[in-house]
């Protein structure tokens, strides 16, 4: 397979009422050069563990230690054909269980924008709910603030470090399909998209990306509850994109933009378990649907 998962274990201790079943499983979908091991995952997974769930936390291609051995590219913002064979193969492994997904930054788009793709298909492969944070929603949140300033610095570079350097290694497996020296050449992440996303995906260029990967036109296909958690002090996602109730128009779909959380961030405390505010209501979401 071109897409890992990781098996997380974690003590079987439940919390208050089990209001979920042995076979119940959280899904964990890391953000742009992630990974299954990345902090925002592993504390979902402390979270879900301590309910006594069974979790999977997804490493995209590429990313986590896997390879990409047979297409050039990986993984992207609107990349779904990875996330619906984990969620079929985990159906097949636990028919009776359900899935709750578990979606971080560019996870979380993949997460709305795959449930708005199979809409009822959804439950019929278990799915019960998902909660996705820090979301690029929309063109203005794509496009994002991560090419301003401090961002752009702290974030920007150290993230299209790492893309050009997965870049070149791909070059030297699949010659010809992008201009390496075009992608080398990349200040920023925008750059980079219109030089290897596109060319590589069939994008007309990055801002054909953005449009056709963004997850908010599917959200009013989506028929689980999902949960939507950003800030509007995100250092990165710029909160102009954030959709509002009436332009989603889906009961299911609950938005939530809080003043203050940062980029996944969230912490409510000195950074214990209980500290992380956005996997602790990722959790309390899942409660109140698994709970009835």
């Amino acid at each position: 397979e071109e897409a890992f998962v990781t098996p997380v274990r974690a003590p079987p201790v439940k919390d208050g009422g089990a209001v979920f079943g042995a076979d119940d499983t959280v899904v964990v979908v890391h953000g742009l050069e992630s990974g299954a091991r990345g902090s925002d995952a592993m504390v979902a997974a402390a979270v879900a563990g301590k309910k006594g769930m069974r979790v999977w936390a997804v490493n995209f291609r590429g990313c986590g230690g896997g390879e990409v051995v047979a297409s050039p590219g990986g993984y992207h913002l609107g990349f779904t054909d990875d996330l619906a064979g984990i969620i079929s193969s985990l159906r097949s492994r636990h028919p009776a269980g359900r899935v709750f997904l578990a979606g971080f930054s560019l996870g979380g788009n993949v997460v709305a924008k795959w449930l708005g793709e199979v809409g009822e298909r959804a439950a019929e492969l278990g799915v019960a709910a998902a909660a996705v944070g820090s979301v690029p929603l929309g063109i203005a949140g794509i496009y994002g603030r991560m090419e301003r300033g401090i961002s752009r610095e702290v974030y920007g570079k150290r993230l299209l470090g790492s893309l050009k350097e997965k870049a070149r290694e791909q070059h030297a497996r699949f010659p010809g399909r992008f201009d390496l020296e075009r992608v080398l050449a990349c200040r920023t992440i925008p750059e980079f998209d219109d030089a290897f996303i596109a060319p590589v995906y069939g994008f007309e260029d990055f801002l054909d990306y953005y449009k056709k990967s963004d997850a908010t036109p599917f959200l009013s296909s989506v028929r689980v509850p999902l949960l939507v958690l950003n800030a509007r002090d995100d250092p990165l996602v710029d909160p102009a994109g954030f959709p509002g109730a009436d332009e989603v128009g889906n009961p299911l779909v609950k938005l939530v933009m809080m003043e203050n959380g940062g980029h996944c961030g969230f912490l409510e405390g000195l950074g214990g378990l209980e500290d992380h505010y956005m996997q602790q209501e990722f959790m309390r979401f899942f409660e109140h649907v698994a709970g009835g």
